[in-house]
């Protein structure tokens, strides 16, 4: 059973487990050991994709942050002029 923060409750299904391909792993690795320029350009390929997840990641929680600030300040100013 899997819980949600909205208190909703429902059960997982159809979950593929992982099943990796130890051929397509192999001829993977064989091709890479043999061709050092596709490994090198795999590997670069891999961490610029890796570096724009991440900093798309760092982005969406400095708007989240943000927002949370604006809404406080918004809230808190309401709060203040209404209670004076």
């Amino acid at each position: 059973m899997i819980m949600i923060h909205l208190g909703l409750k429902f059960k997982a299904r159809n979950v593929v487990e992982p099943c990796p391909s130890k051929v397509f792993q192999n001829h993977l690795r064989d091709y890479l050991e043999s061709d050092s320029a596709a490994a090198s350009k795999l590997i670069d390929t891999m961490l610029n994709q890796l570096n724009w997840a991440f900093s798309e990641f760092v982005r969406v929680l400095q708007e989240v942050e943000c927002f949370n600030e604006s809404y406080f300040m918004f809230g808190y100013f309401r709060y203040y002029f209404s209670c004076n």
